[in-house]
Order: C-alpha cells, then structure tokens, then sequence
C-alpha cells in the first residue's frame, strides 16, 4: 500500500511540474498563503509533540490542497512540496521524500527544505549535519536548518554548538518552537559547563516528567550513590528496581517502572540514599515517630505526621535538597522534570562528598 501510494504521490508531483515549466512565476504570493504555510508547520509540530495522526492528516489534506493551486509561483510552491515531504517523513516513507525534493531541486535552488529533506535521507548524523550545514550558505531561509541542527547538535552531544543553533531558530521561528524546545535549549547551556555522563543520561535529563524507572537510571548513571546496591552502570532497570524495592527504597510495594514518578515517591526514594551515605538509618523515622507520639502539626500542610512520605518531606527540606515550591507546600503528588531531579542529585553530591 505505502509503495502504490508512492507511486500516485510522484505522478501527481511530475504532472504539476508541466505546468510550472511553463511559467516562472505565475503570480505574487499574499499574507493569507504565507500563513497558511506557517499553520501547517504548525500541525507537522503539534503531530510530533502530541503523536495525534489527526494533525498529520490535516497537514497532509491542506498542503496537497495547496500544491494543486497553480497561481502559486515557483518559490512559494517549492515550499509547499517541501511541507510533503517532511509529512512523508513522519510516515516513513523514503519514497516520497525523494520525489518531493526532486520536485523542490526543480523549482527553487534556495529552498532550505532541500536541505532538510536531503538530510532525511542520510543514514548517520554526521551526513545529516553535512546536508544541513551546505544549505546555511545556499539558502534564501535558514530558521528551519538552524532548528534540526541544533537538535543533531545536541544528540550528538555538541551542546555549544546545540544552545546556538537553538537560539538562532527560536530568533525566527513561530513562538510554538520555542514553548516545545526551550527546556532542551536550556539544558544545552548547562551541559555546556556540566555535561552529563552519557547521552543516555542527557536523554533522560531532557525529559518534562520522569518515570520511576527514569528516576531509578538516572541515579544510577550520573551518581555512585547506588554502589551499595549496583556498580554495573549498565545493569537493566528491571533488576536494578527490583532490588531497590528489597532495599526499601519504596514504600509502595505497587509501584511499577513505566508510572510517572511523583515528589513523594522522590523524597522516599532520597532519604535512603542519604540514609547510606550518613550510615545512619535512624533518620528514616527521625522526626514522624515525635510527630505522631506528641500529636504535634506538620510543618507542611500537604505532608501529614500519618504519611509515609512525611519523614523523607522533612529531612530533605531540612537539609536543603529538596523544597517546597511555594514555600508552604510540598505538592506531594507532582511530577518532576529530568533537570529538577538532577539537581536534587547535585545538592546530595555537594553535601556529602
């Protein structure tokens, strides 16, 4: 099927070609075209952010649409094929790519797609970087060059290079580019002077909302605080979590790898750690055996003396590693961010070693 699809996508690209050759420029583009180019980009976005094929679908539909409107001239419709083809892209198909920048290569040696559909079909990232770099001097528009360079950069852990490409692109991009990417950016600046252990670990960094397993992998990748339990930095996050529950770094004996991982299963998870590094398990029932006994308030409104969080709330406020947001609450059942989490692990290696 992806293969007859092909096969109708490239006539229907050659057949528009005939009517192009036979005018250079058939008419001026207005505002209305230019943002209708830009709305579709939009959806290309929104598909890959929010992974909902209704956002492909109408990306498609609105610029094959568009590529049959033959008042279009050759520059304005060169983008246009340059829409499809990233839309073949997403749906992985090499085929389409490469009709659509055949299609672009005829209408306009300055559209930056070409560059960027041409990087679609390399194999490694060095050659994709190669595609996308020629086209910074050759073409009329490098804002979305500068984008898919610095996500290369920073995969390829070149964060430098990352956190200027990135700037360049959000200077020029829809402001969606940059509510979608800022984190990454802002994590490119930091590893610039605190690079993480391995890209593995910088995968996780990125990340909005961290897994128990993603929690769990990145101690272990960034810290030795786990070395009583695990050295290997490569053992599977299966066995290395079933161990930590042996260990009673969880209280929820429920938990399972793939939940979302919130600030009290954190907290918990952290005053074992400091428990270790201290030698002193004392201080994992430090202050809610008083609580409770005495009959005494919490300190923190969302954290009760009953919880069994309540302990970990205290020791770690206490001690600076963790905090609460608003300076009252805890907001115990919170996600957190790759970044948070590694700054808590910064504040625990500060302190301890």
């Amino acid at each position: 099927m992806r293969y007859i699809f092909s096969l109708i996508f490239a006539a229907f690209i050659f057949a528009g070609c005939a009517t192009l050759a036979e005018n250079v420029i058939q008419s001026t583009v207005d505002t209305r075209d230019f943002k209708e180019i830009e709305q579709i980009d939009l959806l290309l976005l929104e598909y890959q952010q929010k992974n909902n094929p209704s956002f492909l679908l109408e990306a498609e539909e609105r610029a094959l649409k568009m590529a049959k409107d033959e008042v279009l001239n050759k520059e304005y419709k060169a983008s246009v094929y340059g829409l499809l083809g990233e839309i073949e892209n997403l749906k992985g198909n090499k085929q389409g790519v490469r009709a659509a920048l055949e299609q672009i290569r005829l209408l306009s040696a300055r559209e930056e797609s070409a560059y960027i559909l041409a990087s679609f079909l390399e194999n490694n990232p060095e050659n994709q970087i190669k595609q996308l770099e020629a086209g910074l001097a050759s073409s009329s528009s490098t804002a979305k060059i500068s984008f898919f360079l610095a996500r290369l950069y920073f995969t390829k852990g070149e964060f430098e290079k990352a956190a200027a490409f990135f700037d360049e692109a959000f200077s020029l991009l829809p402001l969606q580019y940059t509510e979608y990417f800022k984190a990454e950016r802002d994590l490119a600046y930091q590893f610039i002077y605190n690079p993480p252990k391995n890209l593995e670990a910088a995968d996780l960094l990125s990340k909005s909302e961290l897994t128990v397993s993603d929690m769990v992998m990145l101690t272990l990748l960034q810290t030795d605080f786990l070395d009583n339990i695990s050295v290997n930095k490569k053992t599977a996050p299966e066995k290395l979590f079933q161990d930590l529950m042996k260990g009673g770094y969880f209280h929820d004996t429920g938990l399972v790898l793939d939940r979302l991982c919130q600030r009290k299963n954190v907290a918990y998870f952290l005053l074992r750690i400091v428990a270790y590094l201290e030698n002193d398990t004392n201080i994992l029932t430090k202050y809610s055996e008083q609580f409770l006994k005495n009959n005494l308030e919490s300190p923190v409104p969302d954290v009760l003396p009953s919880h069994y969080y309540f302990n970990a709330v205290l020791i770690l406020v206490e001690r600076e590693i963790m905090e609460v947001p608003d300076g009252i609450h805890f907001f115990p059942d919170k996600t957190l961010s790759g970044v948070e989490f590694s700054e808590m692990l910064d504040r625990i290696g500060q302190r301890y070693f």
